[in-house]
């Protein structure tokens, strides 16, 4: 009999549906971390220039900036920062990768067949993959890390994944990479790392004070009605010389020759000292492709579909002190629970008094004319009686962020779409396909939530994996 284990006050019950291997091998590989955190960034005025180079086929450098082939001994490599680490990972390329280095002997692209894909159905558990892959060769430390910022196709078909980096959960300013798949393969990283990052993490300035002295530095540069777009975010600031910020990124917008423009303004967040800026321009009024959506039709809206990337703090969140098994690898025993794939989302499953969701927020387009959400269910429950003791409800909640911007909390209930139950039709042990219409809710923001309880006796555990939200 399979068993999933509570821990209640330090006490510890096992109860029905998993063994105590799994539990041993997810108490040790799959504990839920800290929500991450990030905020919404741009380049500062002082790297425009670095990041218009991503734009150019070629990149101006003293020393030749593209190199081919294995034999790196044979090859200089542009100035001293080269670790043997970061030395060892650029030689481990075939001939036939070319790769071109910018600032601090990154490499701006690296192009070629890098590898096989892992994860074909979820481009973002792709690029994750391979950003951890060949972190080495851009010199990713231990406290860089990456989120997913938007996913697009090309003309030419290809996937394009747009990663932010952050270190330590926070966003670096002007730190983004793409990674570029194509239906097979891994076939080039591009963009801008920031590396060598060592500085603590610490905020201990209060965002409102940033706030007041961005406001105040716009009055002072002669702007008219000069407002906040948004909460500040914090973020990771790197200036010209090389020296590390903690800042509150503050968005405003002010009155200007063709109506509303904005800028971001970096404030050192124990100052509020106002260290550089950034003009976005004025506000568009044609709809775009929002962050972390696709854009393709029909598009899915949500990241992380198949649950590939576990619990990444950035796409599917929980409620703070759910069970970490709530993200659950698939075994070998007696059959797979995920329906794709290595993760699936394991909710419930007991056999006593539990609650658990998890959930993501996203933004529909206002002008969808098609919403459809669809995702695989698999029900296994002891209780076989009539009455519904057990259920899976599928939600639309609003929701609040914290300071970061990316931990959500469900705050109120939108609408019920759905109810699953011990004792309905697809209480089988099988996967099944469910199909949702949300086009009435187009133009809505909100958090996708699944929510799972159980009573008190007889277990029932709902398995949710391959979900995917289109809109044509």
């Amino acid at each position: 009999m399979r068993t999933k284990m509570a821990i209640n006050n330090g006490a510890v019950s096992i109860n029905n549906h998993r063994t105590a291997e799994t539990i041993k091998e997810n108490a040790m590989t799959f504990e839920i971390e800290k929500p991450r955190t990030h905020g919404i960034w741009f380049a500062p005025a002082t790297l425009l220039t670095l990041l218009m180079a991503f734009a150019r086929p070629a990149i101006v450098m003293a020393q030749p900036a593209v190199i081919r082939g294995p034999a790196l001994e044979e090859r200089r490599l542009p100035g001293e920062r080269v670790t043997v680490k970061q030395r060892q990972a650029l030689a481990a390329f075939s001939a036939d990768i070319a790769i071109a280095f910018g600032e601090q002997e990154v490499p701006t692209f690296i192009s070629g067949l890098l590898s096989a894909r892992k994860y074909p159905h979820d481009p973002a558990a792709e690029a994750q993959a391979a950003l951890e892959a060949h972190g080495a060769a851009f010199r990713r430390g231990g406290g860089d890390g990456f989120i997913v910022k938007a996913i697009e196709l090309d003309k030419s078909g290809k996937t394009a994944v747009r990663m932010r980096q952050t270190y330590k959960g926070i966003a670096v300013i002007g730190g983004e990479l793409t990674v570029h798949l194509s239906n097979e393969n891994v076939v080039g990283i591009s963009g801008r790392f920031v590396p060598d990052l060592h500085s603590p993490v610490t905020f201990t300035g209060s965002p409102s004070q940033a706030t007041a002295r961005a406001l105040g530095f716009m009055a002072r540069e002669g702007y008219q009605n000069a407002r906040t777009a948004g909460k500040p975010e914090p973020a990771i600031y790197v200036d010209k010389n090389n020296l590390e910020y903690a800042v509150f990124l503050v968005e405003v917008e002010h009155d200007g020759d063709e109506g509303t423009e904005r800028e971001n303004l970096f404030a050192d967040e124990a100052t509020g000292e106002v260290l550089d800026r950034q003009t976005l321009g004025p506000m568009s009024t044609t709809p775009g492709c929002p962050t972390f959506q696709i854009c393709s039709t029909p598009a899915n809206l949500l990241l992380n579909p198949g649950f590939e990337l576990g619990n990444d703090g950035t796409s599917w969140q929980t409620d703070s002190g759910t069970n970490p098994e709530v993200f659950h690898r698939s075994w070998n025993d007696s059959g797979d629970p995920c329906n794709t794939g290595a993760w699936c989302a394991w909710l419930n499953g007991y056999g006593g008094i539990s609650a658990e969701r998890t959930y993501q927020a996203v933004q529909i387009p206002s002008n969808a004319t098609a919403v459809t959400l669809e995702f695989y269910l698999r029900i296994v429950t002891d209780d076989h009686g009539l009455a519904a003791n057990d259920t899976l409800n599928v939600e639309l909640w609003t929701f609040q962020e914290n300071v970061y911007g990316v931990y959500i909390k469900p705050v109120s209930l939108i609408a019920r779409v759905a109810t699953y139950s011990n004792a309905g039709p697809f209480a089988t042990g099988n996967y099944v396909r469910r199909s949702i219409d949300l086009t009435q809710f187009r133009g809505r923001l909100f958090a996708l939530v699944f929510s799972g309880k159980e009573n008190s006796t007889l277990a029932t555990s709902f398995y949710i994996d391959d979900v995917k939200l289109s809109v044509k």
